[in-house]
Protein backbone atom coordinates (compact mmCIF):
# COMPACT_ATOMS: atom_id res chain seq x y z
CA UNK A 1 0.00 0.00 0.00
CA UNK A 2 2.86 2.34 0.82
CA UNK A 3 4.33 1.75 -2.66
CA UNK A 4 1.09 2.77 -4.35
CA UNK A 5 0.81 5.95 -2.30
CA UNK A 6 4.42 6.91 -2.97
CA UNK A 7 4.03 6.30 -6.71
CA UNK A 8 0.87 8.40 -6.72
CA UNK A 9 2.63 11.24 -4.92
CA UNK A 10 5.53 11.09 -7.39
CA UNK A 11 3.01 11.22 -10.24
CA UNK A 12 1.25 14.25 -8.71
CA UNK A 13 4.59 16.00 -8.27
CA UNK A 14 5.48 15.43 -11.92
CA UNK A 15 2.03 16.56 -12.97
CA UNK A 16 2.54 19.96 -11.40
CA UNK A 17 5.83 20.55 -13.20
CA UNK A 18 5.70 23.33 -15.73
CA UNK A 19 6.67 22.58 -19.32
CA UNK A 20 7.46 25.13 -21.95
CA UNK A 21 5.45 25.19 -25.17
CA UNK A 22 7.96 23.27 -27.27
CA UNK A 23 8.32 20.50 -24.72
CA UNK A 24 4.55 20.18 -24.36
CA UNK A 25 4.16 20.11 -28.16
CA UNK A 26 6.91 17.51 -28.39
CA UNK A 27 5.20 15.23 -25.92
CA UNK A 28 1.90 15.54 -27.79
CA UNK A 29 3.49 14.87 -31.19
CA UNK A 30 5.40 11.85 -29.93
CA UNK A 31 2.23 10.45 -28.37
CA UNK A 32 0.46 10.88 -31.71
CA UNK A 33 2.85 8.34 -33.24
CA UNK A 34 0.94 5.61 -31.43
CA UNK A 35 -1.92 6.09 -33.91
CA UNK A 36 0.02 5.18 -37.09
CA UNK A 37 1.66 2.21 -35.37
CA UNK A 38 -1.73 0.86 -34.23
CA UNK A 39 -3.25 1.36 -37.67
CA UNK A 40 -0.22 -0.35 -39.23
CA UNK A 41 -0.66 -3.29 -36.84
CA UNK A 42 -4.35 -3.47 -37.80
CA UNK A 43 -3.40 -3.61 -41.48
CA UNK A 44 -0.78 -6.29 -40.83
CA UNK A 45 -3.15 -8.46 -38.81
CA UNK A 46 -6.00 -8.30 -41.34
CA UNK A 47 -3.60 -8.91 -44.24
CA UNK A 48 -2.08 -11.91 -42.47
CA UNK A 49 -5.52 -13.33 -41.71
CA UNK A 50 -6.83 -12.81 -45.25
CA UNK A 51 -3.73 -14.19 -47.02
CA UNK A 52 -2.24 -16.82 -44.75
CA UNK A 53 -5.20 -18.06 -42.69
CA UNK A 54 -8.16 -17.87 -45.08
CA UNK A 55 -6.24 -17.85 -48.36
CA UNK A 56 -8.81 -15.57 -50.03
CA UNK A 57 -6.55 -12.64 -50.88
CA UNK A 58 -3.23 -12.01 -52.54
CA UNK A 59 -0.46 -9.47 -52.18
CA UNK A 60 0.03 -6.88 -54.92
CA UNK A 61 3.41 -5.80 -53.60
CA UNK A 62 6.13 -7.12 -55.94
CA UNK A 63 8.35 -7.85 -52.94
CA UNK A 64 5.73 -10.13 -51.46
CA UNK A 65 3.77 -10.30 -48.26
CA UNK A 66 6.50 -10.58 -45.61
CA UNK A 67 8.63 -7.81 -47.10
CA UNK A 68 5.59 -5.58 -47.51
CA UNK A 69 5.34 -5.45 -43.73
CA UNK A 70 8.65 -3.62 -43.56
CA UNK A 71 7.44 -0.86 -45.88
CA UNK A 72 5.68 1.12 -43.19
CA UNK A 73 8.44 0.61 -40.65
CA UNK A 74 10.93 2.07 -43.10
CA UNK A 75 8.95 5.31 -42.81
CA UNK A 76 7.50 5.29 -39.28
CA UNK A 77 10.65 4.56 -37.29
CA UNK A 78 12.86 7.22 -38.93
CA UNK A 79 9.98 9.73 -38.82
CA UNK A 80 9.60 9.12 -35.08
CA UNK A 81 13.34 9.45 -34.51
CA UNK A 82 13.60 12.58 -36.65
CA UNK A 83 10.64 14.19 -34.86
CA UNK A 84 12.28 13.46 -31.52
CA UNK A 85 15.55 14.96 -32.69
CA UNK A 86 13.86 18.06 -34.07
CA UNK A 87 11.88 18.74 -30.93
CA UNK A 88 14.28 17.83 -28.15
CA UNK A 89 17.81 17.98 -29.53
CA UNK A 90 17.78 20.63 -32.26
CA UNK A 91 16.77 23.94 -30.75
CA UNK A 92 15.92 25.80 -33.93
CA UNK A 93 13.12 28.23 -34.64
CA UNK A 94 11.56 26.09 -37.37
CA UNK A 95 12.04 22.68 -35.76
CA UNK A 96 8.49 22.45 -34.33
CA UNK A 97 6.99 23.26 -37.73
CA UNK A 98 9.02 20.53 -39.41
CA UNK A 99 8.08 18.08 -36.66
CA UNK A 100 4.38 18.90 -37.13
CA UNK A 101 4.71 18.30 -40.87
CA UNK A 102 6.46 14.95 -40.39
CA UNK A 103 3.86 13.87 -37.82
CA UNK A 104 1.03 14.86 -40.18
CA UNK A 105 2.62 12.74 -42.92
CA UNK A 106 2.90 9.80 -40.52
CA UNK A 107 -0.77 10.18 -39.55
CA UNK A 108 -1.76 10.32 -43.22
CA UNK A 109 0.23 7.18 -43.90
CA UNK A 110 -1.51 5.56 -40.93
CA UNK A 111 -4.87 6.47 -42.43
CA UNK A 112 -3.79 4.73 -45.64
CA UNK A 113 -2.98 1.66 -43.54
CA UNK A 114 -6.44 1.92 -42.00
CA UNK A 115 -8.04 1.96 -45.47
CA UNK A 116 -6.04 -1.11 -46.47
CA UNK A 117 -7.00 -2.90 -43.25
CA UNK A 118 -10.67 -2.05 -43.74
CA UNK A 119 -10.45 -3.40 -47.30
CA UNK A 120 -8.98 -6.63 -45.96
CA UNK A 121 -11.70 -6.73 -43.34
CA UNK A 122 -14.30 -6.44 -46.11
CA UNK A 123 -12.72 -9.37 -47.94
CA UNK A 124 -12.71 -11.42 -44.75
CA UNK A 125 -16.33 -10.49 -44.00
CA UNK A 126 -17.47 -11.44 -47.51
CA UNK A 127 -15.73 -14.79 -47.23
CA UNK A 128 -17.19 -15.51 -43.79
CA UNK A 129 -20.73 -14.57 -44.84
CA UNK A 130 -20.47 -16.56 -48.07
CA UNK A 131 -19.39 -19.79 -46.31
Amino acid sequence: MYGLVSQYLKYRKKETEKFNGTEKLGRILLCLYVVPFVLWAFDISTTFYAINVLGVAGEENPLGWPFGVLGALIFYVPALAFTYLLLFKVKDRYSPFAAILITALALFSGIMNLCAGLHNLGIISDFVHRY
